[in-house]
């Protein structure tokens, strides 16, 4: 009998594990019930790479570049996608982001790995994928940055979608009752896509008109962000808002009562919060929203420790002040009720009691610190302006790489130079008062600046009163902006010598003109980046180059522009991997050019040889340079060491590589040259470098260009330097070779060719018209008559010349 009861006890408690695990994975009977997809045309857009995007944009956390489909995919059933061309970069997504309890269809557990083994790339063709694992949202994906592709999906099982523009309320509202056995509702427009469970909301956006109100309020907090952020549909450079959107997720768990993620913000269902959004009318933001989608913007480049939490609310603030025409910001002075400003308050006076309490310690000794320092940063658009922040996140990101801040003092003191650069103000009175870290490089840096003082007591606005508000006492306001951003328009065609890519004046030739916009402001070029087209030192196609640009109103942006680098008289050397390396000569300041990339010439031959460049004064009895490379050496290793290096009019450049037959490409005037051995020499010359078989050999021949009038004289002596022999001595003019003449009975140019053994250089002699004397000429008289006499104008006339008299 004991036996038996033993039995049954343990029957029920394998039973009872058997339905504790099932239920772990089902919510409920689950049947496979759903409105079958038969076959869905799509136009996938192009969308680009979410992390390259937002290091591009100096942002904390990734959009996503998903394109719904309105599709869920039962577990191990087959997805057909028919891709009609081979795509850049297209793949497919079956799962959702977030963790879920007990939700129809979908494995519980954590977020980690929401699309474990649902990822797949798609070419041309027919692909069919299926997902074993768990059932899950279709999504596809084109990290393409301009090419829209064309698919067919069979498959799957229709979910209620909603698309701004297109669907339309009523379509919605029967898609809710229609559509049944799937666990997710999808909503989208142009900024926003929107993953909601139906257990969760269904109620809420059967009320007609809730889902455009939801997903129009989420765009609006988004559009805001993007504001502050510097970004817009029609602009340019840095300052165009790429395609990528928010997605807003509903899971079963996740942190506080929203959270933001990369990829994603999730509204989870473990209070109501989530509902409490769903059902909102939109009327005001919700500060919980407003501040999670604020952490996908938060810039990196005055992000360090402690401030997560603290400038991400610049965001959020300027959402609630500029929502609508009854808006406000957390400190004005009717919002004396939630606490901000008696944060400001107690920290301000923590500074009066305690010459040692500063910012710093406030963000590490003070539990409360994060709305008493966000009043710091919430003070500057407050005084200058809401455009302030624009500015100054598209300022940041126009710096040149090797100029952006990476430690947190870096980020600091380049906070307080940057905020001065916008307002045009030195700021220093205000970090000071707020005790924020100030070095003395720091000082001395603004000290050159040579900005206009600050006029006003701007830290006392934070606590201002009402009636100081409306009279501005403490604001300057206008200072900053109006936020137009500088661009420019191309010549078509365009190119640029491999010799020049560096200088600026080069891009004269690229640009048809530079100006700002939406507002005129004048635009100048002030560096310029090769980076992309030193990753593959590729001659044939148009190269990425990245041109620094500010104008007038201090507002800097950089673009991406697409011109044809032509080789020149470059010497371009491959490794393992593709070019890494190339050296050219700038004639006009004398000095190497030289560009190179991370690659590292052969990884698996680490201590060979390849390169051995050395740089020689004209008898090569000096040795003025040599750079070494290594199979483990990297392509910056190389030209870090010779850009720009300084070299003479006659100065010899021993350029040595292993293999160079197959690893180095040398260029005459753009033309490739066949390269037949290890060692070639060059010789510096005054308009360029010269390859010369026998580099002790010193002949040389220096011309000039010159500009007379029409009836000079002119003789062929008058553009000749110098010239010198094998031997370096001196050469007489009456040993140079002279072809071409001079008219100069007509003005034009004209090319004369001098030539000296085996050298030859080009004059360049310019005849212009003569000047004639200008002798237009004007004479008039006095004159006295009386009351009623008849006066004309001639009578005053004397007489008139023309310019020729």
């Amino acid at each position: 009998m004991r036996q038996s009861k033993k039995i049954k006890i343990k029957l029920l408690f394998m039973l009872l594990c058997f339905i504790s695990v099932f239920s772990s994975k089902v919510a409920f009977a689950e049947t496979y019930d759903g409105v079958r997809n038969i076959e869905k045309e799509m136009i996938i857009e192009p969308r680009g790479n979410p992390t390259k995007t937002k290091e591009m944009e100096n942002r904390l956390k990734e959009f996503t570049s998903f394109e719904s489909t309105g599709l869920f995919l039962y577990q191990g059933e087959e997805l057909e996608i028919d891709v009609k061309d081979e795509p850049e970069k297209l793949e497919v997504r079956i799962g959702q982001w977030g963790g879920y309890n007990d939700v129809p269809y979908i494995l519980n557990g954590t977020q980690t790995k929401p699309f474990t083994n649902g990822i797949f790339s798609l070419h041309k063709g027919i692909n069919r994928v299926k997902r074993d694992e768990s059932g899950g949202m279709v999504y596809l994906v084109n990290y393409s940055e301009t090419r829209p592709e064309n698919v067919t999906i069979k498959g799957g099982v229709k979910v209620p979608h909603y698309i701004e523009g297109i669907t339309s309320t009523n379509d919605f509202e029967t898609q809710l009752e229609t559509y049944k056995d799937v666990p997710f509702m999808e909503m989208e427009n142009d900024n926003v896509i929107a993953t909601i469970r139906i257990d969760r909301a269904k109620d809420i956006f059967l009320k007609k008109g809730q889902e455009k109100v939801f997903i129009d309020t989420v765009k609006k907090v988004k559009m805001l962000s993007d504001h502050v952020a510097g970004l817009a549909d029609d602009s340019f450079g840095v300052a165009k808002k790429s395609k990528q959107r928010i997605h807003i997720v509903n899971p079963s768990f996740g942190a506080g009562t929203l959270f933001a993620t990369n990829y994603f913000v999730g509204l989870h269902s473990k209070t109501t919060k989530d509902r409490i959004i769903f059902a909102s009318d939109g009327d005001t933001p919700d500060w919980g929203l407003s501040h999670e989608i604020g952490h996908i913007y938060q810039d990196n480049s005055y992000l360090w420790k402690n401030m997560k939490e603290v400038t991400v609310n610049i965001y959020a603030d300027y959402a609630q002040k500029n929502w609508n025409s009854e808006g406000t910001g957390r400190y004005d002075a009717v919002n004396v009720s939630n606490g901000s400003r008696e944060s400001v308050a107690n920290y301000f006076n923590k500074l009066s009691e305690d010459p040692t309490w500063t910012f710093d310690r406030e963000t590490l000794e003070s539990s409360d610190y994060h709305f008493a320092v966000l009043g710091l940063y919430m003070t500057l658009p407050r005084v200058f302006g809401y455009d302030f922040y624009s500015v100054l996140s598209q300022n940041y990101r126009s710096l040149p790489e090797n100029e952006k801040p990476k430690t947190d003092l870096e980020k600091k003191q380049m906070f307080i130079l940057m905020t001065s650069k916008v307002a045009e103000r030195n700021l220093l009175p205000f970090f000071d008062y707020w005790r924020f870290t100030v070095t003395d490089e720091t000082r001395e840096e603004m000290s050159d600046l040579n900005l206009q003082p600050l006029e006003k007591d701007i830290w006392k606005d934070i606590l201002a009163s009402e009636e100081d508000e409306q009279n501005g006492t403490y604001r300057i306001s206008d200072s900053v902006g109006p936020y137009t951003v500088p661009t420019g328009d191309l010549y078509e065609n365009a190119s640029i010598p491999f010799e020049e890519i560096q200088k600026l004046s080069s891009y004269d030739s690229v640009f048809r003109k530079l100006y700002s916009t939406p507002i005129e402001s004048e635009a100048s070029l002030i560096a310029v980046s090769t980076n992309s087209f030193s990753e593959s030192f590729d001659f044939t196609n148009n190269a990425i180059i990245s041109v620094y640009l500010k104008n007038a109103l201090e507002i800097q942006n950089k673009l991406d522009i697409s011109v044809k680098i032509t080789p020149g008289n470059s010497y371009v050397m491959a490794g393992q991997r593709g070019n890494y390396a190339a050296v050219g000569y700038d004639e006009k300041n004398k000095k190497l050019v030289a560009l190179g990339n991370e690659k590292r010439i052969l990884e698996n031959l680490p201590d060979n040889k390849y390169p051995d460049i050395k740089i020689y004064n004209k008898t090569m009895d000096t040795v003025k340079k040599e750079v070494v490379g290594y199979g483990s050496s990297k392509g910056t290793d190389i030209a870090k060491e010779l850009n720009n290096f300084p070299v003479e009019i006659g100065d010899i450049i021993e350029l040595t590589h292993k293999e160079a037959s197959k690893r180095v490409n040398r260029y005459k005037d753009g033309l490739l040259l066949p390269t037949t051995k290890d060692t070639y020499y060059y010789r510096i010359q005054e308009n360029n470098w010269l390859e010369v078989d026998d580099p002790h050999n010193q002949t040389s021949l220096k011309t000039a260009n010159s500009t007379i009038k029409v009836g000079d004289n002119w003789n062929p002596e008058d553009n000749f330097v110098s010239a010198t022999d094998k031997e370096g001595k001196e050469v007489s003019f009456t040993e140079v070779k002279v072809e071409g003449s001079v008219d100069t009975s007509k003005a034009g140019e004209y090319t004369v060719t001098y030539s000296y053994g085996s050298m030859s250089q080009e004059a360049v002699i310019t005849v212009k018209e003569a000047d004639i004397e200008n002798q237009t000429s004007i004479k008039t008289t006095n004159s006295t008559i009386t009351v009623g006499e008849t006066w004309n104008p001639e009578d005053n006339f004397v007489s008139a010349t023309d310019k020729e008299g």
